[in-house]
């Protein structure tokens, strides 16, 4: 029988060998390693920085926008590809001296990108919605545009949608002269190319929330939350590519309860899936709720409850929703369990959603953030932060051959505060962003899962 020093020597030598294996005088260079990048500090400077938005193209490169709060609150940007990893940040973005405030940011297939944000006019006192595009070659554009039409106390809380080929959708929130938030849109089109006008997508009530997604083929739904004054409804409109306009606002539950908190993915082929919180009746709290749209049938599915074991007075929040290329989709949401919020989980599968689940390893504190993405084949990636008396960022992933793996935990730093994680992947990659606020200052991290 060996000794164990042999057998770590004949284990060491077998490993070497694995490494590196000469071949005909050439090196035959071992896989690469799979797995989480050791975060990267993605502002690079001692300027504190914040509100990190990232989003993926087809080929494992990525785009990250931040904000940097300094002397002057700026919109910054900086590039991933495989082969060189993170360029240095570039901008401002933004061409005014007033402060940016929720930005966007959306990719398509080539790379090319929208970014969007609400900043304050210094001359109006208004706020703006303004945009600018990426596209490869070219980098980012010379100016913002302006996508409201100006006519109204302000805009803000914009979300920007992208599908492969470029084509984009823009919706945002904007207080008219009576006071009421409405919601408007405006789409990004190729063959001008930019922004056709902005336009009224709301049946004429309160508008609290609202969401966007795109796919190719001019495939674009909106969902919102509009209350008539009694309560708030989940609403959503479609653009009609053959009658190049919006259809009419369409409720896709009828309960008496406020609904929030809308959110929606959708295919390749326009099937898509919306989900909200909708509060409990006759209880309190809230549970998440979904509808379907089927495109062969054009008809939206009646709402329920995503989770049918879900108590009637369960507390749930901050639902998010992600689709693959064939319509599948995954959900997640935190709910209150005992004392401490968890990270929940339903896939959506052949139009049934499955049973929900959680996903944490590590109990300890309360989740809250959750985030979702998926690529074209069904794997989906989720991020949340677990708050310990400090936020840490974790991850964890959903293969389609494998389900389940094991929840990662992100940050390097045993000490920092984490939050406000993002999550963006294609069929190659996954990039996470997140706020980590040290002794040193806070700054936006990123780490990439190749």
């Amino acid at each position: 029988m060996l000794a164990p020093r042999h057998v770590t020597s004949i284990t060491a030598w077998i490993l070497v060998a694995l490494v590196s294996v000469s071949v005909g005088g050439c090196k035959v260079k071992k896989a690469p390693k799979t797995g989480w990048a050791p975060p990267t500090n993605a502002g690079g400077t001692t300027t504190p920085t914040a509100e990190p938005r990232v989003a993926m193209d087809g080929a494992g490169g990525a785009l990250l926008t931040f904000v940097s709060v300094g002397s002057a609150t700026d919109l910054l940007a900086r590039r991933y590809t495989p082969a060189g990893g993170w360029a240095s940040p570039v901008g401002p973005l933004d061409a005014a001296t007033t402060a940016v405030e929720t930005p966007e940011l959306a990719m398509d297939a080539s790379g090319a990108a929208l970014a969007i944000w609400s900043q304050e006019n210094a001359t109006t006192g208004r706020n703006e919605i303004l945009a600018l595009r990426y596209e490869p070659s070219t980098g980012w554009g010379a100016t913002p545009v302006k996508l409201d039409d100006g006519v109204s106390l302000g805009a803000t809380r914009p979300y920007v949608a992208m599908d492969g080929t470029g084509s984009g959708i823009a919706v945002w929130l904007q207080e008219d002269f009576s006071n009421r938030s409405t919601l408007w849109a405006n789409r990004y089109r190729t063959d001008i190319p930019g922004f056709e006008g902005s336009v009224p997508l709301d049946g004429g009530g309160e508008v609290t929330g609202a969401h966007a997604a795109t796919s190719a083929g001019n495939h674009l739904v909106v969902v919102w939350t509009e209350s008539d004054g009694t309560s708030a409804s989940v609403y959503a409109t479609r653009y009609d590519a053959a009658d190049e306009s919006w259809t009419s606002p369409e409720p896709l539950e009828s309960e008496d309860t406020d609904a929030a908190h809308p959110r929606v993915a959708i295919d390749d082929e326009g099937n898509a899936v919306a989900v909200w919180l909708q509060a409990n009746s006759g209880g309190s709290g809230a549970r998440v709720w979904a509808s379907r749209f089927d495109a062969a049938s054009g008809t939206w599915t009646a709402g329920a409850p995503v989770d049918a074991t879900d108590a009637v007075d369960a507390e749930a929040a901050a639902p998010q929703v992600a689709m693959d290329a064939s319509g599948d989709a995954v959900a997640v949401w935190v709910r209150l369990e005992g004392s401490d919020y968890r990270v929940r989980s339903s896939r959506l599968s052949g139009g049934v959603w499955q049973a929900a689940q959680g996903l944490e390893s590590d109990l300890a504190g309360t989740a809250l953030e959750p985030r979702v993405a998926m690529d074209g084949a069904g794997n989906a990636t989720v991020v949340w932060t677990q708050d310990v008396g400090r936020g840490v960022i974790w991850a964890r992933r959903y293969a389609t051959a494998s389900g389940w793996a094991s929840a990662t935990k992100l940050q390097s730093s045993s000490t920092g505060d984490g939050s406000a994680p993002r999550v963006a992947m294609d069929g190659s990659a996954t990039v996470t962003a997140w706020v980590e606020t040290t002794s040193s200052g806070t700054q936006v991290w990123t780490s990439v899962f190749r």
